[in-house]
């Protein structure tokens, strides 16, 4: 039952920029973030455990959600949830200072320890190369891949055996378009992992809608917890 640990009293009131916020600073935490992604496989084995993982709001407060399922029969393994008042607003290609905390805070209450951890955002698909995928890999130490419906920069090119593929401005790989019956997504590589591998992990756990299995459920979740916490207001 997906019950939050820690819950804060709804809050009516708008997320603003907190005093001294930088966005000179937090780009080039950014760039610091970028330098230390591993583009590569740490987890030399098939993964057994994939974790998927999003966040639900409205304008005050957050309802983040995670579930861990089998790569094998794609079973529930464990789920967790977390709601909190929002602490900073959205401001594009800065959405891990406002989403990361709800991430950090959800992923600490698992028991389970997953394989790979699936974001609804972009890795290294991103300005700086640091999306919310990769600063959560970094901070967090964990294989990430983010998953998104819609990029932010770069441009799509066909290459081998007429896969789609995204560059960034200065020519790097930085995703891979997949084709889903709901539309395309683009994964790209948040930390620990390379693009190869994820793209395969996303594939095998797309059944039939746009997001892959772990995802879509903590999508799910994630709204259906932010809807109840608005009914408990009233």
């Amino acid at each position: 039952m997906l019950t939050p640990e820690v819950r804060y009293p709804y809050s009516r009131r708008p997320a603003t920029v907190p005093r001294g916020f930088s966005i000179r600073r937090a780009a080039r935490a950014q760039i610091l973030l970028a330098a230390r992604t591993v583009e590569e496989d740490v987890l030399k084995e098939d993964p057994e455990l994939v974790a998927g993982v999003d966040v639900a709001y409205d304008s005050e407060n957050g309802a983040a959600a995670v579930v861990v399922i089998s790569m094998k029969d794609r079973c529930e393994k464990e789920s967790r949830a977390f709601f909190g008042r929002v602490g900073f607003p959205y401001i594009p290609t800065f959405l891990a200072f406002r989403e990361a905390r709800f991430v950090f805070a959800v992923l600490r209450r698992l028991e389970t320890r997953p394989d790979i951890l699936m974001v609804n955002g972009h890795g290294v698909a991103h300005p700086r190369r640091c999306g919310l995928a990769t600063h959560v890999g970094v901070v967090g130490k964990i294989p990430c891949i983010g998953v998104s419906s819609s990029l932010l920069k770069g441009y799509t090119v066909v290459l081998d055996r007429g896969e789609n593929y995204v560059l960034d401005e200065e020519g790097k790989m930085a995703a891979k378009m997949i084709q889903t019956p709901k539309g395309p997504v683009y994964v790209s590589v948040g930390n620990m992992i390379s693009l190869k591998r994820a793209a395969k992990v996303v594939t095998r756990l797309i059944d039939g809608g746009r997001l892959p299995v772990p995802m879509r459920l903590a999508h799910k979740a994630a709204r259906f917890l932010l809807r109840e916490s608005r009914r408990s207001t009233r």
